[in-house]
C-alpha cells in the first residue's frame, strides 16, 4: 500500500474547499439552470437555433388579421415563453413549464384530436351602421357538436442546446470546480 500525505497547508485548504463544494452542488445547479434558461430565451428570441420552420401562409394570414406582430411561440403575455422557469436543487438543474401544449411545440404533432361538444359565443366587431366597434359585442351563442380535428403541427424545439450552450455549461462547471 502506498500512502501519500500532503503537508502543504495551501493544498490542504484547497482540497478541503473542493470537498466542501462537491458535497453541496446547489450553487452550481442554480448557475446551470440559469445557463439553461438563457438558452431557452435565446431560442425564443432567434425563433430557433437552427431556425424553426416558417408558419403556414394560412396561419400567418389569420395572425395578421388579429393584428399579431410578435415572434413565433410568443404571441401572448401569459403564454409559453413566460411560463418557462429555471429550477434547481442539490443535485439537479432544469427549466420547466406548466403549459400542457409545450410538448406539442417541442416535438410536433400529427394526428386527430377529439373536440368535445361545447357552446361557442359569437361576437361582432361592427355595429348596425357598419362602423367598427372599439369593443367586440356579444351577439349570441351557438351549440357545437363534438368532432375530430386533424392536426399537423411542426416541431419548434425551444428546449434545445447548441454547441455554444454546451460550452457555456462546461465553463460554468469548470469555474465551480476551480480553486
Amino acid at each position: 500500500m502506498i500512502r501519500i500525505e500532503i503537508k502543504d497547508d495551501n493544498i490542504k485548504t484547497k482540497l478541503l474547499a473542493l470537498h466542501s463544494r462537491m458535497s453541496n452542488l446547489s450553487p452550481l445547479m442554480a448557475t446551470l439552470s440559469g445557463d439553461l434558461m438563457r438558452s431557452v430565451q435565446k431560442n425564443f428570441a432567434e425563433e430557433g437555433r437552427p431556425k424553426w420552420a416558417s408558419l403556414q401562409p394560412s396561419t400567418l394570414a389569420a395572425l395578421a388579421k388579429k393584428g399579431h406582430t410578435g415572434t413565433m411561440l410568443n404571441r401572448t403575455a401569459g403564454g409559453l415563453f413566460s411560463s418557462i422557469q429555471p429550477k434547481s436543487g442539490r443535485n439537479y438543474a432544469a427549466v420547466t413549464t406548466n403549459k400542457r401544449y409545450a410538448a406539442v411545440q417541442q416535438f410536433g404533432f400529427k394526428g386527430s384530436v377529439a373536440v368535445k361538444a361545447h357552446t361557442r359565443r359569437i361576437f361582432t366587431t361592427k355595429g348596425k351602421s357598419g362602423k367598427v366597434l372599439k369593443r367586440k359585442k356579444l351577439i349570441g351563442t351557438a351549440n357545437v357538436k363534438a368532432f375530430s380535428r386533424k392536426m399537423d403541427i411542426t416541431a419548434r424545439p425551444f428546449f434545445k442546446l447548441t454547441d455554444e450552450d454546451i460550452q457555456t455549461i462546461m465553463e460554468s462547471i469548470a469555474k465551480y470546480g476551480a480553486l
